[in-house]
């Protein structure tokens, strides 16, 4: 069948259009996807038209640190340039609506070492200090940060009306044990949530963040993170029930509340990378398959499927080896395309 599949592939011309196949009728359920230009098309006249908003960390070689730029849809702008005081920062984070961003940095205060975490909007203006972040490891006695260092990604995420962000934070006074905290993005005002959390044990085969940058559902009341034994868990920020959704990484809640992507963890395929899935939020919670993850001489298909605003790409880190390269997906169709390197930041947001 797969001869006849290519002859067919073959007829029609290679160039002509955006060829897939897919791999469901002839593997047994593999969506994966061989995707032409027309994709990437896509994707790129959806960013520029409706103006969505992604970030990046850009390393200055004057200053010797990193400098925040947003671009909005083809046109960039640095909205944050580290002051002397600034040793580190992270990638920042936006709200769903693309209005204003969190970032985390570590300063230099008369020689204490502080780790905190900001907002502004994104043209760089009314930059707020939110709240302390409890330091990811204890420190050494003479311990000192190396300036210009890249902070990774800040653990964060915005409700959808912007009022409030859920992090991952260090317990006060030790800072040794992680918890899940939302926290007033006016007031600074911390509720804790889940501790501890994060401590993934050597050899667990739970790997991950516990919670990602699309981590709540437009309800502003339901987030969905990871828990310690690497199972994707709904939880209702008020009554703090939760909903077990089975083993998972990085899961993420699509901007319109239908579906919660995420990837099967070591545990349910037997690897280290397993498929991504899409699992409707609500019951009967059905499971379709997004992305299949065949084994490379790489890593494959790995870190957070990030939503686009509208809900219908998907963004996705693929290693083929040790080289990581940005994929989307796209959810209806199937189709999969590398997309030009520094195109878009770990988060992309604005309105659908």
């Amino acid at each position: 069948m797969l001869r006849i599949v290519l002859e067919l592939v073959k007829r029609a011309g290679w160039k002509r259009a955006s060829v897939w196949v897919c791999c469901a009728a002839l593997l047994g359920g593999c969506a994966v996807a061989i995707a032409g230009g027309s994709l990437l098309q896509r994707w790129t006249e959806a960013v520029r038209t409706k103006g969505w908003v992604t970030a990046f960390l850009r390393y200055d070689r004057d200053l010797g640190m990193y400098l925040v730029v947003v671009r909005v849809g083809d046109r960039e702008q640095v909205v944050y340039r580290p002051g002397p005081a600034d040793l580190q920062i992270a990638e920042p984070v936006f709200s769903p609506d693309g209005t204003r961003l969190a970032f985390l940095k570590v300063e230099n205060a008369d020689g204490v070492f502080l780790t905190r975490i900001y907002t502004m909007a994104i043209d760089g203006r009314d930059l707020r200090r939110l709240v302390e972040y409890g330091f990811p490891e204890p420190r050494p006695r003479g311990w000192r940060p190396t300036r210009g260092g890249h902070l990774g990604i800040t653990h964060a995420a915005w409700t959808h009306d912007g009022k409030r962000l859920a992090l991952l934070d260090r317990e006060p006074v030790t800072w040794r044990r992680q918890r899940l905290v939302v926290v007033d993005a006016q007031s600074g005002a911390t509720v804790p949530l889940v501790a501890p959390i994060g401590q993934h044990r050597e050899g667990s085969g739970v790997v991950g963040d516990v919670i990602t940058s699309q981590a709540w559902a437009p309800d502003n009341r339901r987030l969905v993170y990871m828990n310690d034994q690497g199972h994707v868990i709904i939880l209702d920020t008020v009554t703090l029930s939760e909903e077990d959704l089975g083993p998972g990484i990085e899961p993420t809640w699509s901007p319109d509340g239908t579906f919660v992507a995420f990837q099967e963890s070591t545990e349910a395929k037997g690897r280290w990378g397993g498929d991504y899935v899409v699992v409707a939020a609500s019951a009967p919670r059905q499971r379709s398959l997004l992305l299949s993850n065949a084994r490379t001489r790489g890593l494959g298909y790995t870190g957070p499927p990030i939503w686009s605003p509208d809900g219908r790409f998907l963004l996705i880190w693929y290693y083929p080896g040790e080289q990581g390269f940005r994929y989307v997906v796209d959810r209806l169709t199937g189709e999969v395309a590398k997309l030009p390197l520094l195109s878009v930041g770990k988060t992309v947001a604005g309105r659908p």
